[in-house]
């Protein structure tokens, strides 16, 4: 056994003295065991209470709604059970690690103590040595009562664990029960009901506004970092949109520099939707009061924001609908006497109904007048419709759960589907605002641009309406049936001879393809026109990286596919040789084509926006594909040619190193006139014209003497080839102009033929004439 060397017991006792007195700071104080007792002694009372009120609701046959908000207050306890087991957990580690170290002490300096009699050492080595065991002794012994006192803290919470675990699966079940038993009967008829004063309405007022503000509580303390991370974001968003505000207009069309100019004078709405948007996140296990409030502050963004682009019919249905929302909730949340709650419900979705049918019909007529017919919004208000008229007569007969279910499906559904709209039309606008540098010259930046916009405009939406149709699936309570048969048909094994496989195989590879192929394509616009375009790249790179990109992405993508699909890429090699043979044979004009587009990409002796010719055509590459190219010819055409022509083929490319043109232009002047005022005046005439380039300079030669005329001719440039054809022309009607205008004729080509009388025909010697002079306009 190690003992303490007798000269270091003195240094040793003091280390050991002063290791005990912040023993108290390594372990659980007795505050904090004060404290934890608080809390499991209110989470037994809670708990009693809940189970009281969910026997009673089970009892009393609760609807599927009330189940729903039973079911969130157990899950409720539930993480804070486990929040209390952790915390209890890391203080008993602590005290039983302290134990085993206190209890290594003990056996050190009792060895030491021993020691010290054998050897009959001063008196006061003795005393220390038993003063250091007096000091472990009772350190280990408040040790102790501590860990007994965290192991029956954790026995009361891992009691009150498996009680909340046994009612949460009681509730589910009887959920689960409810669900299946929505088209029965579970309530008298309503015109069977009668006044049933049970107890006086305050109470229940009283004893609802409790609960729900002790559920409020809850719910912000379990969710403290989440909601102080939705905060940071609203307040990041709105500083974001306060800056852009103030920042310079960049170019765009009339009609969204009046939206972005709407838009951006309401930055607290557009704060506010953002954090709509992500509390919707949080949806899924929210008690109805965090619901009510979230929807009452959703007020602001979405009249503020989507109100301005209604009709005024629109405009009231939009109204009615928040304000329908918001009372279903407050229905919802006050706890009234059933027979009570049944009478609002019914009045209150006949006043729905009513309204929003006389404004359906309202909206009807103004889409008539103006040629416009049924569109989506008028379809989803009537069956809106149709559903409340449902949840009426349901309530009416006795449904009553199949009533709530149905009206709280319809209401919330509809107002998050307007709020999601809210939010992409937000979204559009923003993205359509994206600015963008190009260093293409030609017309096609701006179809990038809207290509780029489409596809983001397109992801947004697609992201939106999945987002929407999960939560409508939930609240109609057909998400998990839903789900379990698509599970089940996903599970469905197809055999085919002695191969077998899965729907869900097949699912997975077209699910994989499609994401795939979208997160490829959003990826090569951003690349392509938002990202690489801002870096000082060569012209040209940045359309080759962000298509090299697109297509390992896509081969990527399709990789996983095959993975999803459960297919074993070693495997795969057997198709992998099957597709060499093909290319041996079949597809050597679609590889030589790929291979070419790669060069292209690599070596852009073509680039996307350059003039070609080629082949006896003229236009700009608006495109360069795997096998092909697109050509936009002058005459509107476009001409798709394969990659391998635009390497093995002579082609004239006007804009590889440079976009200017030059341009050559014949001038003929009749004699008569001076060559130096004539190339003066056709110099100083190309130099005045405002298309024309000044650098390098415009010139005009004499070329010398014709047969009918002094022959000049001028060479300008042009800034790009799009314009040479009209600049041309508009240069040479300038000239015209000053040529008329100087007195100066452009003659017309002339020839004089002289005959003479030796050479006449014996046969024309009668003539008298000596010469014949003939003029023939050539």
């Amino acid at each position: 056994m190690p003992t303490i060397a007798t000269p270091q017991v003195a240094v040793e006792a003091m280390q050991l003295n002063q290791r005990l007195r912040t023993l108290p700071d390594r372990v659980v104080a007795d505050q904090t065991l004060a404290e934890l007792q608080q809390q499991i002694t209110s989470l037994e009372e809670t708990t009693r209470e809940i189970e009281r009120k969910t026997e009673q609701a089970i009892q009393s046959g609760a609807i599927f709604t009330e189940l729903q908000e039973s079911e969130l207050d157990w899950e409720a306890l539930n993480k804070q059970v486990k929040s209390l087991s952790e915390i209890l957990i890391t203080h008993a580690t602590a005290l039983e690690n302290e134990v085993q170290s206190l209890r290594i002490e003990e056996s050190l300096w009792s060895a030491t103590s021993e020691q010290i009699k054998t050897q009959e050492s001063p008196a006061e080595l003795s005393e220390l040595t038993g003063k250091a065991l007096a000091d472990i002794s009772a350190a280990s012994t408040s040790a102790e009562e501590r860990r007994s006192r965290i192991v029956a803290l954790q026995q009361s919470v891992a009691k009150q664990g498996v009680i909340i675990s046994t009612e949460t699966e009681r509730v589910k079940k009887a959920k689960a029960e409810s669900q299946r038993s929505l088209l029965v009967p579970d309530r008298p008829p309503l015109w069977k009901v009668q006044f049933q004063p049970e107890q006086g309405i305050s109470p229940l007022l009283r004893s609802s506004f409790v609960e729900d503000v002790a559920r409020l509580k809850t719910f912000i303390s379990a969710k403290a970092t989440v909601l102080l991370g939705i905060a940071f974001l609203t307040l990041g968003v709105l500083g974001f949109f306060l800056r852009l505000r103030r920042a310079p207009q960049t170019e765009t069309s009339e009609s969204n520099l009046k939206k972005r100019t709407l838009m951006l004078q309401r930055p607290i709405a557009l704060a506010l939707l953002v954090f709509v948007l992500a509390m919707m996140l949080l949806f899924f296990d929210a008690p109805n009061v965090v619901l009510a409030l979230v929807y009452l502050i959703g007020l602001v963004p979405v009249l503020r924001l989507l109100k301005p682009h209604l009709t005024k019919t629109t405009q009231r249905m939009l109204v009615a609908l928040i304000v329908s929302v918001l009372i279903w909730h407050l229905i919802k949340l006050i706890h009234f006497p059933i027979w009570i709650k049944r009478d609002l419900i019914a009045v209150f979705n006949l006043v729905v109904v009513g309204s929003f049918g006389w404004w359906l019909r309202q909206a009807y007529r103004d889409n008539l007048n103006r040629q416009r017919g049924l569109t989506l919004t008028l379809v989803a208000t009537a069956a809106a419709i149709v559903l409340l008229v449902l949840a009426f007569f349901a309530n009416l007969s006795g449904y009553v759960g199949l009533s709530n279910l149905l009206t709280l499906g319809t209401l919330t559904s509809s107002y998050r589907a307007v709020s999601l709209y809210t939010v992409f039309a937000v979204g559009s606008l923003l993205i359509s605002l994206i600015p963008t540098k190009t260093t293409q010259p030609l017309s096609s930046a701006g179809t990038d641009h809207d290509r780029l916009t489409r596809r983001l405009t397109f992801a947004l939406g697609v992201t939106l309406f999945f987002v929407w149709l999960h939560t409508a699936l939930k609240l109609f309570a057909v998400l998990e049936p839903l789900l379990a048969a698509i599970r089940t048909a996903l599970n469905y094994q197809i055999e085919v001879g002695s191969a077998s496989f899965k729907v869900s195989n097949i699912g997975s590879f077209i699910f994989v393809l499609i994401v795939g192929y979208l997160i490829a394509s959003v990826t090569r616009a951003l690349l392509g026109e938002v990202i690489l375009p801002r870096l000082k790249l060569e012209y040209g790179l940045p359309n080759a990286i962000a298509t090299i990109t697109h297509y390992v992405v896509l081969v990527m993508v399709f990789f996983l596919a095959i993975a999803a699909a459960g297919v074993e890429l070693s495997k795969f090699t057997i198709l992998t040789g099957a597709i060499g043979v093909g290319l041996g044979f079949g597809l050597q004009n679609v590889v030589n084509n790929f291979v070419s587009g790669l060069i292209l990409l690599f070596e852009r002796p073509v680039r996307i926006g350059d003039f070609l010719e080629i082949g006896g055509a003229t236009g700009q590459v608006s495109k360069i594909g795997v096998r092909s190219s697109t050509l936009h010819a002058i005459d509107g055409s476009d001409l798709i040619i394969p990659n391998a022509t635009l390497i093995s083929e002579r082609v004239t490319n006007w804009t590889l190193s440079s976009t200017r043109r030059q341009i050559f232009l014949n001038i003929p002047v009749a004699y008569g006139n001076d060559p130096t005022e004539v190339r003066d005046l056709l110099r100083n005439t190309v130099s005045a014209h405002p298309d024309v380039l000044k650098v390098p300079n415009p010139k005009a030669f004499f070329l010398g003497f014709g047969d009918s005329a002094l022959n000049f001719e001028v060479r300008f440039w042009a800034a790009r080839p799009q314009v040479v054809l009209d600049l041309k022309s508009e240069v040479a009607l300038s000239i015209a102009a000053a040529l008329t205008k100087a007195g100066m004729k452009v003659p017309m080509p002339q020839r004089a033929l002289h005959i003479t009388r030796s050479d006449l025909d014996a046969s024309a010697a009668a003539s008298t004439k000596d010469e014949v002079e003939i003029e023939t306009e050539a």
